[in-house]
């Protein structure tokens, strides 16, 4: 029984060092999704700028992930290219800018983004970015129920 507790020791030892290797590993790379910034009033239809953050350390690569037209309640426009910068502490950031809209009124959080990152050797890690909130106002006044008419279509002189 001695023996077998001198012959295993070693090895359980190194399994729990590489267990928590492991779990170090993918501790190491943040993201989250910020909204625009505050104070900020938004209103139905304005253009929201959300930033995806992912803070890995050096060598490694963001994989964007394609949110396609429609991400939960957001309309998306457009989305940047990643782009990443060292940090003083010897990190890296990579951003991503999303052009969004948003067509009704309330408090909006940015659905689920689960987000790939490539290290040196090859491996994929994936990491779950940390939700924004939005709040969207009405363009109405509450109590107002005057009717109007419709604006006539903007027109731009005609230049030859």
């Amino acid at each position: 029984m001695k023996r077998f507790r001198i012959t295993f020791l070693p090895l359980l030892l190194m399994a729990a060092l590489l267990l928590i290797g492991v779990a170090g590993a993918q501790a190491e790379v943040t993201a989250t999704v910020l909204g625009p910034e505050s104070p900020h009033s938004a209103t139905v239809g304005d253009p929201l700028q959300l930033t995806l953050v992912v803070t890995h350390p050096p060598g490694y690569q963001v994989i964007a992930p394609e949110l396609g037209d429609q991400w939960g309640d957001f309309v998306i426009y457009a989305q940047s290219p990643a782009v990443t910068a060292a940090n003083d502490d010897g990190t890296e950031t990579t951003v991503i800018d999303i052009d969004a809209r948003l067509f009704a009124p309330g408090e909006f959080s940015t659905p689920s983004l689960a987000v790939q990152v490539t290290d040196g050797a090859g491996q994929l890690l994936e990491v779950t970015a940390v939700p924004a909130t939005v709040a969207i106002t009405s363009v109405l006044v509450e109590g107002d129920t005057e009717l109007r008419d419709i604006k006539p279509q903007w027109e731009l002189p005609f230049l030859n």
